[in-house]
């Protein structure tokens, strides 16, 4: 549950009034940090926009974030660094925090709108209108250069609807704020990750269990069966002919007939060498089989034991540690089992004026394209806040990208992504020599240094054109 307008005025109340900004980063896509310094002293404005966690307060002195550069950030630290705190405050009892900033030329709105689905944090010029915002949606208008609608007042009566609850109230307001939140989404983030542990186990488990039952009887059956066939064969051997697909002998241990399979490019004598041989090979595997049926059970006893640890474990920071430990093993278990990356390059179009389009069909594709495809002239083109393919514009030598070009591959980028309002858009590019690659982070993900927008009315039909090229 997000923070209550209530929880809401009593944190802001909290907050320094004053203060320069001294630098605004980000932790996720989600979370913004705001550096204040306000009389020799230094704090942290955390907020987060995450959907059902919507939340602002100050973080704890000495916390260690694992900070990021991202768009937003970027923006922001571009327009309102260095400027004044003059006032923060909360917009008529709503959940909505307003801070004024004064810049050297202009005063300046940051807006949290922290409702409880589709948070936003927008950055308003002294008319409201819209310089930047960290979820850009067109349908909502909220996006740059839109006017930013603030709500009705609010009737005062609704500070009798809500209270500050009980786990908020002993100690220090904004710590226990941030820790409450944190602990829920470790809480969850944990939860998960042991859900997913124990499928993952019991998906292997399952298919060991299965090796075990049917390799003792299937080996055992046709070892039988093809030893059969050998002895019924060397018994009647003058009465098959080369040519035969098959012959039918009476089976005196069953006391009826079976027909028995012929290779017709085979002599008599192959056909029963065959089922010898067969039959040999069987007992062999068998053999080997035996031997191993120890190792095999040995694993799935690790496996369960793994699955043991999960169901009583507490402890997040020791569920880390099973983690690797879990990945590790049935890694090194299955590591001749690794599947071979395939050489796909994506989806390959051609764009007006003969321009090579790659699009990506996964992360892993997404790393490919921009490693064996993409080089630093070439363009790259995505959808901005929304999941999607990665779009590379092959260069032509010697000849700018055209506008044509620009649009059609802004156009391709909105239809390979999971963008829920496709009709407006807006996508960002850059040449590839200006993506960053955080390092450890997730394949594929890059971030462009140097970037240009095109907001986008999405033409289905110029997508339909492109495509049957």
């Amino acid at each position: 549950m997000s923070l209550n307008c209530i929880e809401i005025e009593k944190v802001i109340n909290t907050f320094p009034q004053t203060g320069y900004i001294k630098k605004i980063f980000e932790i996720d896509k989600f979370t913004l940090i705001i550096n204040v310094f306000n009389k020799e002293k230094e704090y942290f404005i955390f907020c987060s926009i995450k959907d059902g966690y919507n939340r602002i307060c100050l973080s704890p002195k000495n916390e260690n974030f694992n900070k990021k550069n991202l768009r937003f950030s970027q923006s922001l630290n571009s327009n309102i660094k260095n400027g004044k705190i003059n006032k923060i405050y909360q917009y008529n009892y709503s959940r909505i925090v307003a801070i004024d900033i004064q810049t050297q030329s202009f005063l300046k709105k940051l807006i949290f709108r922290l409702w409880g689905n589709g948070s936003n944090i927008l950055l308003l010029d002294q008319d409201n209108k819209i310089i930047d915002c960290m979820r850009r949606m067109p349908k909502r208008g909220e996006w740059p250069d839109e006017l930013f609608i603030f709500p009705d007042k609010i009737n005062e009566n609704i500070k009798n609807k809500f209270k500050v609850r009980k786990e908020f109230l002993n100690g220090n307001l904004n710590n226990n704020i941030y820790h409450h939140y944190n602990n829920i989404i470790s809480n969850e983030k944990n939860f998960k990750k042991k859900n997913n542990l124990i499928q993952l186990l019991n998906k292997e488990i399952e298919l060991l269990k299965i090796k075990l039952k049917n390799n003792k009887s299937v080996l055992k059956e046709k070892e039988d069966l093809y030893k059969k066939y050998g002895e019924l064969l060397k018994n009647n051997l003058y009465k098959i002919k080369k040519g035969d697909s098959s012959i039918e002998i009476e089976d005196y241990e069953q006391n009826k007939k079976i027909v028995i399979p012929l290779d017709i490019k085979s002599t008599p004598s192959d056909n029963l060498k065959k089922y010898f041989n067969m039959y040999k090979k069987i007992k062999h595997d068998r053999t080997i089989w035996e031997k191993e049926k120890n190792s095999v059970k040995k694993r799935l006893g690790k496996l369960e034991k793994y699955i043991d640890l999960l169901n009583i474990l507490n402890d997040n920071d020791k569920l880390s540690e099973l983690e690797d430990d879990i990945k590790k093993y049935l890694k090194i278990k299955s590591s001749n089992n690794k599947n071979k990356i395939k050489n796909i390059h994506g989806r390959h179009l051609i764009l007006t004026g003969g321009y090579n389009a790659y699009i990506s069909k996964d992360a892993k594709n997404s790393h490919e394209l921009l490693n064996k495809i993409a080089k630093g002239n070439d363009y790259w083109f995505h959808i901005r806040d929304y999941p999607g393919s990665h779009v590379i514009v092959k260069k032509i030598d010697k000849k700018e990208i055209t506008n044509n070009a620009k649009i059609e591959a802004a156009n391709l980028a909105v239809y390979y992504s999971k963008s829920k309002n496709p009709e407006y858009a807006d996508v960002y590019f850059s040449q590839v020599k200006y993506l960053h690659k955080q390092k450890g982070g997730p394949l594929g993900l890059v971030f462009p240094i140097k970037e240009k927008n095109i907001k986008l009315k999405y033409n289905k039909g110029l997508v339909k054109n492109i495509l049957n090229r």
